[in-house]
């Protein structure tokens, strides 16, 4: 994946060097926004890294090292890494002071073995369908009208805007896979 994106990256622009001829840096000779997306990161396999040859290594050494120093940092790509909340947190697991919708939503902890990846992000997204847990009624939408059209974009981490627990009602056409932000649930649309 990195070398793919390297090369493509030295297409586009080139390294910036000092005099003793090191890379410094890397400038762009166009306004183009190179997207990296991987889908989806459990698919990835295992490489030999510091001689082991764990998939949770390999995928932390893809994160830090690839991801976020290189083609984040170095590149400005923008990079987007899909991943799957882990099927324990389907469970209901009862904290004291949570609802159980709360237990149900997208959140770090419950990335599984991969959730170190979020400590390497800009800004985490998740995508909550109420209707899968039959829940009738989320953020003032009624789930029983809207069905499984109705999607909920959660931020979970931001470090640019500060717009961590931000909520966008989304309505999903999976005919054309398309998202349509809804109104407000007390307008007339």
């Amino acid at each position: 994946i990195y070398k793919d994106v390297r090369n493509y990256m030295h297409t586009i622009g080139e390294d910036v060097k000092n005099e003793e001829g090191h890379i410094i840096g890397y400038k762009q000779n166009n306004e183009e926004y190179v997207f990296v997306v991987i889908d989806h990161c459990t698919f990835l396999q295992a490489e030999n890294i510091n001689g082991t040859n764990t998939q949770w290594d390999s995928l932390k050494h893809l994160s830090q090292e690839y991801l976020s120093r290189q083609l984040k940092d170095r590149f400005k790509c923008i990079v987007v890494l899909i991943q799957q909340q882990a099927s324990e947190t389907e469970r209901q697991e009862f904290y004291k002071g949570e609802t159980v919708i709360s237990k149900l939503e997208p959140s770090l902890n419950g990335l599984g073995i991969f959730k170190n990846t979020q400590q390497d992000a800009t800004m985490v997204l998740g995508i909550f369908n109420p209707a899968r847990y039959d829940i009738e009624k989320y953020y003032g939408y009624d789930i029983r009208i809207l069905q499984h059209k109705a999607r909920f974009l959660i931020v979970l981490k931001d470090r640019l805007f500060g717009q961590e627990g931000l909520r966008i009602p989304m309505l999903f056409n999976g005919a054309t896979n398309k998202f349509i932000e809804l109104p407000l649930p007390d307008s007339e649309e």
